[in-house]
């Protein structure tokens, strides 16, 4: 393994595994884009996004008028 990878892997295993991750935390983490004052048009980026999850939910909290910027090393993320 080289040092620069993701030490759980970034195949559709550990995709699974983070989605059903998220779907247990989201509630927790809605919390934290309140108490953040996470606001309709901010812009906002997500550094080590994985597969997305939290990015899509960013996305729909900020909603059309604002950006969330993904970033991401993993290609197959």
């Amino acid at each position: 393994m080289d040092k620069k990878d993701y030490i759980l892997g970034t195949q559709s295993d550990e995709i699974a595994r983070l989605a059903l991750q998220h779907r247990l935390w989201r509630a927790e983490m809605l919390r934290g884009f309140a108490a953040a004052q996470f606001s309709h048009g901010m812009t906002i980026i997500d550094c080590g996004a994985g597969p997305g999850e939290a990015t899509m939910d960013l996305a729909d909290w900020i909603g059309p008028t604002g950006r969330v910027i993904a970033l991401e090393r993993a290609p197959h993320f």
